[in-house]
């Protein structure tokens, strides 16, 4: 089964601006500038540009398991789920017994014009852990009326096979998506605010 949201947030960032930093080896393959990084690390990531200018990223992340057997909500805040901070520590998966493990893949398209005017698409995929889903998440990014700023377009949707749990799954994924991927859109506007880590953007 599947469940999809659609719904339209704002940056305050122009586009070419937010396209930038939402192609960035610092936003696409570090933790700097996420509201809150818990216990989570980037185990491997790598970035590649297409021909066409196309921008795609892998990054497989890491994160600890609770004492209960829960774990932190192990889903990127670009990928318009719930937040997931990550910390790179040198430390090799095998390493880490007690921890979750989820890769995502995000591709960002050039900047295009069409008869609308400008726009991207910023996509992502993620495998959710023990097999029980995919999240997929699209966003379209577009200039706001005013032409300072950017709308997104956002299409959120969560696929699992898996019954009585699944879809409980993705009413929460789903019911969480607006705040988490806003989340990422005001990461973007930090890391533009403190163009390097010095000033500490993380938040606690």
């Amino acid at each position: 089964m599947a469940k999809k949201k659609k719904f339209t947030l704002h940056s305050a960032l122009p586009i070419q601006e937010l396209h930038a930093v939402l192609t960035s080896e610092r936003y696409l393959l570090t933790n700097e500038g996420i509201e809150n990084p818990g216990n989570s690390r980037v185990v491997d990531a790598e970035q590649s540009v297409r021909d066409d200018g196309t921008v795609t990223a892998r990054v497989h992340m890491a994160s600890q398991v609770k004492a209960a057997g829960a774990a932190e909500q192990p889903v990127a805040e670009a990928a318009g789920g719930d937040e997931v901070g990550v910390e790179n520590n040198g430390e090799p998966a095998a390493s880490q017994p007690n921890e979750m493990h989820v890769e995502q893949t995000t591709t960002v398209s050039p900047i295009e014009e069409d008869r609308k005017g400008l726009n991207f698409r910023f996509a992502t995929i993620m495998p959710l852990p023990g097999r029980m889903g995919t999240v997929f998440t699209d966003m379209d990014v577009r200039p706001d009326d005013a032409g300072t700023g950017s709308d997104v377009d956002v299409e959120m949707r969560v696929d699992t096979s898996i019954p009585i749990i699944g879809p409980k799954l993705a009413k929460h994924l789903l019911g969480n998506s607006e705040e988490s991927v806003g989340k990422g859109l005001r990461r973007a506007e930090r890391l533009v605010t403190f163009p390097t880590d010095e000033t500490g953007p993380n938040q606690s």
